[in-house]
């Protein structure tokens, strides 16, 4: 939080007063879940490819990369996919059912 300017730490801190500890680790990842989205988007940017992972071990996170401090909630697998892969829009292409199937007015 450091590296935010000090009115916004202030308005922060101020607005933590009048939240539970669940209201704020709520509000906490869905902010992890917006930077996450950008990091996805950048890494198509570079030509990467990237999944996003839930479900982690964060005791194992932290103790593999030495985290302390904050506790691991997702990961990102970032790489080159395999040129055969099944997701690959060139290998599967993504099948759609027409419209009149899948909306109607009532």
């Amino acid at each position: 939080v450091d590296t935010y300017p000090k009115g916004f730490q202030d308005a922060y801190s101020e607005s933590k007063k009048y939240m539970t500890d669940d209201e704020v680790r709520n509000g906490m990842t869905r902010q992890l879940y917006l930077a996450m989205g950008f990091g996805l988007s950048s890494t198509i940017a570079l030509g990467l490819d990237s999944t996003p992972m839930e479900g982690i071990n964060p005791e194992e996170y932290m103790k593999i990369l030495d985290i302390k401090g904050c506790q691991p909630l997702i990961a990102v697998a970032v790489g080159n996919a395999s040129k055969v892969d099944y997701n690959r829009l060139e290998v599967m292409p993504k099948l759609r059912r027409p419209i009149d199937e899948v909306i109607f007015t009532i």
